[in-house]
């Protein structure tokens, strides 16, 4: 009688951390798109312009994010995927607190 043991070793830890840490990128992406798409309407009429008007900015918003994927993933390819990543999680946070430090109470 044969009796499997599975070993948790650091490497399998370390690739499981990875594979949330991608999926969860890709389900905030998705998840991104899709509450822009929906909202259409709503942010047409809250600020007072055609629903042409935003689905142009959320076209051009999915192209800029389109384009920054392909320029982190070349920026990934030079100077190392876990180092890029970090720079773009530094950059994202530092944008999200700047334009929240920018709005008036």
């Amino acid at each position: 009688m044969a009796t499997s043991t599975t070993s948790s070793s650091p490497a399998a830890a370390g690739a499981t951390l990875v594979l949330l840490t991608l999926a969860t990128g890709q389900f905030l992406m998705t998840l991104d798109s899709s509450v822009m798409n929906v909202s259409i309407a709503t942010v047409a009429k809250d600020v007072g312009t055609s629903v042409t008007g935003i689905q142009g900015a959320i076209t051009m918003y999915t192209l800029m994010m389109a384009a920054l994927m392909i320029t982190g993933a070349k920026v990934g390819a030079i100077i190392g995927r876990k180092r890029a990543f970090a720079i773009g999680c530094r950059c994202c946070s530092s944008a999200g607190r700047s334009s929240k430090a920018s709005v008036p109470p």
